[in-house]
């Protein structure tokens, strides 16, 4: 199968690709390559795939990119919260308009599916025990809302098109390779060099949490789903402070104590997700229980910055 992966460069994306590359598929990544996507990342597949430098924007290179192609999975986001609350505009851009160009795109190129990677932030604080891919949605900031704004275009695109799209919705990634900018390496950096771990508020948020690399097998198992919405989840819920107190734990040695700072505006206390729904379709477990999966982590940034 020949399949484009665009934002494969990024955190999610490469680890994504690598894994399709071993599974014998035909990879061409699609990347605008921005400060925290890098072909660093996938370097060890670079003489497996094909690497087109593209900005979604470029609605005639796009076409001609996607062409002849399997399946597009769509991983290509600006990804930061605090960034967004402090300019929407690129989210704006990138997330909603970018998504409608790759969607226009394959439709014309008659690509047989798309997966759209969206995110369990479109739900906001849970509003029920548990957010089914029926429950409301209700996004906290602006980068939220831009996810939401393209989960929602490709639902569209569904039932206004009869398209075949599949919108996955996963729970928060971890794993090598992550941007310092996320919270779980700067939170890694900060311990291996002796300084604090700052988090919001009292750090009681909590998040559902998976494994880059499980991750990447879930939207592998998604290719051949019916269109529709699916979440990936874990059920490994931790909050910032317990993962802060996990990893300062990580590093015996260190000096590093948690302190606070007031709560960031559009914060979402706790994202709680039914995951019965693709668990059932694909057979799908993640591999990683989040304690191994955190010291998996940190092995490989120990291994990894130059300090």
């Amino acid at each position: 199968m020949k399949i484009v992966v665009t934002g494969g460069t990024g955190f999610m994306g490469s680890h994504f690709a690598r894994y399709i590359v071993s599974q014998g598929h035909d990879v061409k990544i699609l990347s605008k390559r921005t400060g925290v996507s890098t072909a660093a990342s996938i370097a060890d597949i670079l003489d497996n795939i094909e690497l087109e430098e593209l900005d979604l924007q470029n609605y005639s290179r796009l076409c001609r990119q996607v062409a002849g192609c399997d399946r597009v999975v769509a991983y290509a986001a600006e990804s930061h919260v605090t960034k967004s609350i402090e300019n929407p505009e690129p989210f704006i851009h990138i997330n909603v308009v970018g998504t409608m160009n790759l969607l226009n795109a394959c439709m014309d190129m008659k690509i047989s599916k798309v997966v759209l990677i969206s995110s369990c932030e479109v739900y906001g604080n849970a509003q029920e025990v548990q957010n089914e891919e029926t429950s409301p949605i209700h996004p906290r900031s602006p980068y939220a809302a831009s996810k939401a704004g393209a989960d929602m275009l490709a639902q569209s695109y569904i039932h206004t098109y009869n398209y075949p799209i599949v919108i996955l919705r996963p729970c928060n990634n971890y794993g090598p390779w992550q941007h310092m900018e996320k919270v779980i390496p700067r939170f890694i950096y900060l311990a291996a060099t002796d300084q604090d771990l700052t988090i919001h508020g009292m750090g009681a948020q909590k998040r559902e949490w998976i494994h880059s690399e499980d991750c990447a097998r879930a939207v592998s198992a998604s290719m051949d789903l019916l269109p529709g919405i699916y979440n990936i989840g874990t059920g490994h819920r931790y909050s910032i402070y317990e993962i802060a107190c996990k990893i300062i734990m990580a590093f015996p040695e260190g000096k590093s104590i948690v302190n606070y700072t007031e709560d960031r505006e559009g914060q979402v206390s706790e994202f709680i997700l039914d995951r019965n729904k693709f668990f059932d379709a694909t057979g799908w477990i993640p591999e990683y229980d989040f304690t191994d999966g955190l010291e998996n982590t940190i092995s490989w940034y120990r291994k990894q910055f130059k300090w």
